[in-house]
C-alpha cells in the first residue's frame, strides 16, 4: 500500500509539471531590459491542487507601466546567505548555495531566506483578495545588468510609495520566536503612558513589571528571547530607512507569527524604556557593576544597541509621517498640537550645520544617523537614502540631491562617500557633522580623506553633536548670508581658516581606567594644574576637579548642556555623583594583601587624592586616610538617601568591618549606585575617548588614537574643536600647513566661544 501511495504522488506532481508546460525547467533569462518607467511584478500561479497546497510556489512574472500598476505587496528582507541564530529566527546552516524557485516556467535561483518568504507568503495567500501581485527586488530587478539595476535603484521610493502594503520577512519561526512574540502580546497591553516617567535615566523597577504580570528585566530567560528578535540582521539593513518610511503599510512576518508596524514600535520602546539589552551592548560595563574587571574589552562599548536601534527606526518613521501631516493642503489642524516642534528638522540643521535646507544637507543626515546599518555593496550607505531624500526634496521645493546610484566599478566607495561631503561643504560652508565622527583613522577607508566620514564603518555617532544648546566654538561658525565661502575643496584636500588653541602634552585617563584599578592615574595629572580653572566661563570660576568631572561628562547629561541630574536632592548634583564614583573606587581598590597595588603605589595615590582634596573648596574631592575615615565619607554621603538596613540581612555582614556593619553595607551600595549613575551619566562621552591636557592649561575629552604633540585647533566654520596631526614633514605644495584630522574635541571653557576674540589671528591651513 506504501509503495503504491508513493507512485501515485510522484504521479501527481509529474502530471502538474506537465501541465505546466515542462518537464525540466529552463535556466532563466529575463527579457527586455527595464526603464525608468516600468516595473516587473510577480503573481503566485494558483495550484491545481489549491484546497490541499500540496505544491511548491510557482510565479510569474510580467512588465507593468509604472503609471499603471495592479494593488501589490513590496517585500522586504534580508539579502545574503542565511546565518546560523539569526536573532532567534529559525536558519538552515550550510546552506549558501543558492535554492531553485519556478518564474515563467523556468529557474531563477535564491538565497534560503527569500525561498522561506516565498513559502511563508504562498502559505496564507489570499488567492481571492484584491492584491495578488508582488514586487521583490531581488527577481524584480535584473541584478546583473548594472544598467538596469541603477535605474531601478533610482526609483526605488516610487515603487514602496506605491504599494498597498510592504511585508517584512523576518524568517522562519521557532521556539524561541514563540516566546517572542508572547512577551509582545503582553508588552502591548501596557500603554505608552506607563513608561513616561522612565523615559530619561532610571528604568522602571521590578514592582511596575510584577504589576503587570510581567517578569523583572533581569529575568533573563523570558526577555532574552525579545533582545535576540531586534538582533536579527534585517534591522541593521541600510535599505529598510527608505523601504518602511515611504510605505504606506507596514506588516511584519515571522513564521506564522505577525505584527503591525506600530505594535512593533510599541513593543521596542517599552524595552528600550527597560534598557533591555543596554548591558548586552556594553560589556565592560556589566562586568564592573557585577563585580568583576572592567578595563578588559572596553573596546566593545561602543556596540549599538539592537533595541534601541530599532524603536529609532519606528520613531524616525512616525516623526517622517508628521512632517508629511503638517504639510498635507487641507489637513486638519485642529487636532494637532499649536506648537509641534519638527525634530527631525532640527536634528538634521543641528548635525550638518545647515542654515538652508538643502538636499545634500538631508542626505548626509540619513547616511549618518543609520551609519550602523548594514549594506553588502557599501557604496549602498548612500545610494539606499536618495530616493526618501528626493522625497523631502519635491516636498520643500527643495533641488532633487545631484548624486545617482552608479554601479560602475571604476565608482568606489571613497568616491561616493567624498563626493556626498564635498557637496554639503559647498552647500552648507560648515564642518559640523565632524562633531558627529570619532573613527580610529587606522580602520577607515585607505583612499579616503581624513575629512571625509566614512559611512562604510558600522559604528553608532559620538556624543557632541546631539549635545543641546549646539557647541559653537569658533563663535560664528556659520557663514552669514552673501559672505563668501570659508571652505574650499581642490584636489581631494580642504582648506579652512584656523586658530590653534594649544598643543597636548599629556593624555590621562581612558573609558578602560575609569573601570579599572587605574582609575587615579587623573590625580597626577591634575595636580600639574592650579587649584582654580583658568579659562573663563559665562558662570563661576571653577576648580580643576570640577573642570575634570564636567569634561569626563563633556558637560551634558542625557544631552542636555550643562550636566545635571533630573533630582532635587542636593547629592545628585553632577559632584556628589563623582565624589561617590571616587569613594567606591577607593573603596573597591584599597590596598589589601590580596592585591596586586604596591605600597609604594598606594602611597603615592593616596597622596596625591588628600593634594587634591585639601586645595578643593568645594569638598567635592574625598580625603584617604584610613579605612574607617572612608566608610565614615560614605555613610555622610549617601545620608540624605535614607538608606534603610533592612534590606541587608546577616549573611550580608562582613566580620572585619567596624559596628553597624548593615549600616555601612546599606550605604556602600548606596554609594555604589550613584557611582554607577554617574558612568552611565556619561553616556557615550568617553566612548573611543580620553582625557587630555595641554600646554596652554586646558582639559580636554580627545580621541582615544590622540598623541602628545597633536594640535588643538578650532576652524572657523566648525562648532567644536579640532584635533590635527602634521601627516608628514614639511608644508603643502602651495605653502599651507598640511594635517590630517584626528578627531573632534571637547575643551573645557572653550566650547561656547569664549577660546576668540576680535584678535585672534587666522591661518589658512591644508587638512588632507
Amino acid at each position: 500500500m506504501g509503495a503504491t501511495l508513493s507512485r501515485l504522488w510522484a504521479a501527481l506532481f509529474h502530471i502538474d509539471g506537465r501541465r505546466h508546460g515542462r518537464n525540466a525547467p529552463l535556466p532563466f533569462a529575463y527579457d527586455k531590459p527595464v526603464d525608468d518607467t516600468s516595473i516587473r511584478l510577480l503573481q503566485f500561479v494558483r495550484p491545481r491542487w489549491f484546497t490541499f497546497r500540496l505544491t511548491r510556489p510557482q510565479l510569474v512574472m510580467a512588465t507593468y507601466p509604472i503609471d499603471g500598476l495592479p494593488k501589490y505587496v513590496a517585500l522586504s528582507y534580508t539579502w545574503g546567505p542565511p546565518q546560523q541564530n539569526d536573532g532567534g529566527i529559525a536558519v538552515v546552516n550550510n546552506q549558501h548555495e543558492k535554492l531553485p524557485v519556478q518564474i515563467n516556467g523556468q529557474t531563477f535561483s535564491v538565497f534560503q531566506n527569500l525561498k522561506d518568504a516565498l513559502d511563508g507568503l504562498y502559505s496564507f495567500w489570499d488567492f481571492d483578495d484584491d492584491v495578488q501581485h508582488m514586487w521583490i527586488d531581488a527577481i524584480s530587478i535584473n541584478q546583473d545588468d548594472l544598467t538596469e539595476r541603477s535605474i531601478q535603484v533610482d526609483i526605488m521610493d516610487h515603487i514602496y510609495k506605491r504599494a498597498a502594503t510592504t511585508a517584512v520577512w523576518l524568517g522562519r519561526a521557532n521556539a524561541d520566536i514563540t516566546k517572542a512574540m508572547r512577551m509582545s502580546t503582553a508588552l502591548l497591553r501596557i500603554p505608552v503612558e506607563d513608561f513616561t516617567p522612565y523615559r530619561q535615566l532610571n528604568p522602571p523597577p521590578a514592582e511596575f513589571w510584577r504589576a503587570r504580570g510581567l517578569p523583572c528585566p533581569d529575568a533573563d530567560e523570558h526577555w532574552a528571547p525579545l533582545v535576540r528578535l531586534f538582533q536579527n540582521r534585517w534591522f541593521s539593513r541600510a535599505w529598510i530607512i527608505q523601504e518602511v518610511t515611504l510605505s504606506k503599510k507596514v506588516i511584519i512576518i515571522c513564521g506564522h507569527h505577525g505584527m503591525t508596524w506600530d505594535g512593533l514600535g510599541h513593543v521596542a520602546f517599552a524595552c528600550h524604556t527597560a534598557r533591555l539589552g543596554q548591558l548586552d551592548a556594553l560589556p565592560a560595563m556589566a562586568r564592573y557593576l557585577s563585580g568583576e574587571e572592567g578595563l578588559a574589552g572596553m573596546d566593545d562599548w561602543v556596540v549599538h544597541d539592537p533595541v534601541g536601534n530599532t524603536f529609532q527606526l519606528w520613531l524616525n518613521r512616525h516623526r517622517y509621517l508628521q512632517r508629511i501631516d503638517a504639510a498635507r493642503p487641507g489637513s486638519d489642524s485642529a487636532d494637532k498640537p499649536a506648537n509641534v516642534t519638527d525634530t527631525l528638522l532640527e536634528d538634521m540643521r543641528a548635525m550638518t550645520g545647515c542654515t538652508r535646507d538643502t538636499a545634500s544637507a538631508w542626505l548626509m543626515y540619513l547616511c549618518l544617523n543609520s551609519r550602523c546599518a548594514d549594506a553588502t555593496d557599501l557604496r549602498d550607505k548612500v545610494f539606499s537614502h536618495l530616493g526618501l531624500v528626493n522625497n523631502i526634496a519635491q516636498q520643500e521645493g527643495l533641488h532633487p540631491v545631484a548624486i545617482h546610484a552608479t554601479y560602475a566599478p571604476a565608482i568606489t566607495p571613497s568616491h561616493v562617500y567624498e563626493q556626498t561631503m564635498q557637496r554639503l561643504v559647498e552647500e552648507t560652508d560648515s564642518l559640523a557633522v565632524l562633531m558627529a565622527l570619532n573613527d580610529p583613522p587606522s580602520l577607515r577607508l585607505a583612499s579616503l580623506p581624513s575629512w571625509v566620514p566614512d559611512l562604510s564603518r558600522r559604528q553608532g555617532l559620538d556624543l557632541m553633536w546631539s549635545i543641546r544648546p549646539r557647541f559653537n566654538a569658533a563663535g560664528n561658525h556659520l557663514r552669514p548670508p552673501n559672505k563668501p565661502a570659508k571652505l574650499q575643496i581642490a584636489n581631494h584636500r580642504l582648506l579652512a581658516n584656523s586658530t590653534t588653541l594649544a598643543t597636548i602634552t599629556t593624555l590621562s585617563i581612558s573609558a578602560a581606567d575609569l573601570l579599572g584599578p587605574n582609575w587615579h592615574q587623573f590625580t597626577t595629572h591634575l595636580l600639574t594644574l592650579p587649584p582654580m580653572y583658568k579659562y573663563p566661563r559665562a558662570v563661576a570660576p571653577e576648580t580643576r576637579i570640577e573642570a575634570f568631572w564636567r569634561t569626563l561628562l563633556m558637560n551634558a547629561v542625557a544631552k542636555v548642556h550643562p550636566a545635571a541630574w533630573p533630582s532635587e536632592s542636593s547629592s545628585s548634583s553632577p559632584g556628589a555623583m563623582f565624589r561617590a564614583y571616587v569613594l567606591q573606587s577607593l573603596a573597591r581598590y584599597f590596598p589589601c594583601p590580596s592585591t596586586s597595588t604596591s605600597t609604594s603605589t598606594s602611597t603615592a595615590y593616596q597622596a596625591n587624592i588628600n593634594a587634591l582634596a585639601l586645595a578643593d573648596p568645594t569638598g567635592t574631592m574625598p580625603s584617604f586616610h584610613s579605612q574607617a575615615d572612608l566608610l565614615s565619607q560614605i555613610i555622610a554621603s549617601t545620608a540624605d538617601l535614607k538608606v534603610d538596613d533592612k534590606d541587608h540581612d546577616e549573611s550580608d555582614r562582613d566580620p572585619g568591618l567596624p559596628t553597624q556593619e548593615s549600616a555601612v553595607l546599606a550605604a556602600l551600595a548606596a554609594c555604589v549606585d550613584r557611582a554607577s549613575a554617574f558612568l552611565f551619566g556619561m553616556d557615550g562621552s568617553m566612548v573611543n575617548r580620553r582625557i587630555a591636557f595641554t600646554d596652554a592649561g586646558h582639559v580636554a575629552n580627545v580621541p582615544l588614537w590622540a598623541e602628545v604633540g597633536d594640535r588643538v585647533v578650532v576652524l572657523d566654520s566648525c562648532p567644536c574643536p579640532l584635533v590635527l596631526r602634521l601627516p608628514q614633514p614639511g608644508t603643502g605644495e602651495d605653502g599651507l600647513a598640511c594635517f590630517a584630522l584626528v578627531g573632534s574635541a571637547y575643551v573645557h571653557g572653550v566650547m561656547y566661544g569664549e577660546g576668540v576674540g576680535g584678535d585672534t589671528v587666522w591661518e589658512r591651513v591644508c587638512i588632507v
